[in-house]
């Protein structure tokens, strides 16, 4: 092997490492450490949440948003999916949460006072696999065409759910928890389905926490 194909390979390996942490879990995404106590939250079914005592959403104006964690379900159909259309999919669904903030609440590299630290986990996925014609690969069999922006739309996407972990950015304390077991329903009530669906799903939590933040202030 070739010092450049061993460095590919090594760079390859590190950035999944860094920013997709892919994973089979079985049951559980082991996404969130210590997982305390979730209630039912009646009003969205199937999400369960948790969040410090006295805690005011209206206290946080930016958001810091880690990359999008993505663990594969041990039931998926298909589990072979190449590590640019995972990294990809991720960033595709870290800017639509991104796209559903801002301008009214920015998005910051950094963490500091005012600021929530947002983690992201889409768990559970399964996947199937759409079938490619013979027109879909050069002679040589490779792939034809770049990732692009609507990268997953050659995989479907059949279930998945979300959890998040939000933690106070100046003291890295955790702030609130939540599970949401049916992450495609909202999306699929609006008629879209897929990576799309996860799109209308992060949507949606941009709208809680606008919502979230003109009660508390309110008060």
């Amino acid at each position: 092997m070739s010092s450049v194909m061993r460095k590919s390979g090594l760079l390859l390996a590190a950035m999944m490492l860094l920013t997709l942490n892919v994973a089979n879990a079985a049951g559980q995404s082991g996404f969130i450490e210590n997982m305390p106590p979730l209630k039912d939250k009646v009003d969205v079914p199937g999400m369960k949440t948790w969040e410090k005592a006295g805690l005011k959403m209206s206290d946080y104006t930016r958001f810091s948003i880690q990359p999008v964690t993505l663990f594969i379900s041990p039931q998926s159909k298909y589990k072979g999916v190449n590590a640019d259309d995972l990294k990809a999919v991720a960033d595709r669904l870290r800017g639509a949460l991104v796209d559903a903030l801002e301008p009214d609440y920015p998005v910051v590299d950094k963490p500091g006072a005012g600021v929530m630290v947002v983690r992201i986990a889409i768990t559970d996925l399964r996947l199937k696999k759409k079938k490619r014609g013979l027109l879909g690969y050069t002679p040589i069999g490779f792939v034809a065409g770049a990732v692009t922006s609507s990268a997953g739309d050659n995989i479907n996407l059949l279930d998945a759910g979300m959890e998040w972990e939000l933690l106070d950015g100046a003291s890295g304390e955790r702030i609130a928890v939540i599970v949401d077991a049916n992450a495609l329903q909202a999306g699929k009530d609006e008629g879209k389905s897929g990576w799309a669906a996860i799109e209308t799903a992060l949507k949606n939590a941009a709208d809680r926490f606008r919502k979230r933040v003109e009660s508390d202030k309110a008060k």
